[in-house]
């Protein structure tokens, strides 16, 4: 039986496994410090949703919506590489985890589901002084187990 927590732990790994600008990844931890020198992947549970789809024959379909963010750093100078990298991560983000779908995780994307991202509208920074450009990617994965 898998845990929604392997399935998150998938889900990174495709994303670590496609997106080489990603030097950081944490699904346990929420607010790391953030070390990375490119892209730091944070997936907390943060926002995620759960819910039923279906309920028969012995199984339960549910539907979980996982969240995960991209953050990217912003180096004063280097707008010319971070800039369109947070503009571009959420698409990449989409055609990595289509490709390894089925590897720990089914998406869930159909006419009702979809995945859904956006960049924040303002800039984060950290207690070191970095500043990060946040990009938030909800990935919708079923998970069918026996009742």
């Amino acid at each position: 039986m898998a845990t929604v927590e392997s399935i998150a732990a998938a889900v990174a790994t495709a994303l670590t496994a496609e997106i080489a600008e990603i030097d950081q990844s944490s699904i346990a931890a929420y607010g790391p410090k953030i070390t990375a020198q490119h892209i730091a992947l944070v997936g907390t549970p943060l926002g995620q949703s759960d819910e039923v789809r279906d309920f028969s024959l012995g199984e339960i379909e549910t539907l979980h919506r996982l969240r995960f963010q991209f953050w990217v750093r912003a180096v004063q100078g280097n707008e010319a590489v971070y800039v369109p990298l947070a503009r571009d991560i959420i698409y990449r983000a989409i055609v990595a985890l289509y490709t390894h779908d089925g590897e720990g995780y089914t998406l869930a994307v159909d006419e009702t589901e979809r995945m859904a991202g956006a960049v924040s509208e303002s800039t984060f920074g950290d207690n070191t002084g970095a500043s990060f450009l946040l990009a938030t990617l909800t990935v919708p994965v079923v998970q069918v187990e026996a009742a």
